[in-house]
């Protein structure tokens, strides 16, 4: 299913910035990916993977352009488990989504 996160921040206005949310496959075996939807372009967007215990196992740059963006990642060198998949920018958490590794 696609999930809509909100950017809260203060000003005049809050608006959805991210919609259009899918990260999979669920459970992943080597590669899965992450399409998510933007509404203004953020160029300082960095993905990220942590395990449950807070360790972050894999980042990588990800700036955004407005519409649709797919980001590739690999999974096939992190051990089995639960990890949590984050997109986030200067302005804060863009998404936040969980994802089961089992090769």
């Amino acid at each position: 299913g696609f999930v809509t996160f909100t950017k809260n921040s203060v000003g005049i206005e809050d608006r959805d910035l991210a919609y259009d949310l899918f990260v999979g496959p669920n459970p992943a075996t080597d590669e899965g990916l992450v399409r998510i939807s933007v509404l203004k372009d953020v160029n300082d967007a960095s993905f990220g993977i942590t395990n449950m215990i807070g360790q972050n196992v894999y980042s990588q740059k990800a700036p955004l352009m407005a519409g649709k963006n797919i980001i590739p990642f690999n999974v096939s060198e992190l051990r089995n488990g639960i990890y949590i998949v984050s997109i986030t920018s200067s302005t804060g958490l863009l998404m936040q989504e969980r994802l089961v590794v089992n090769h």
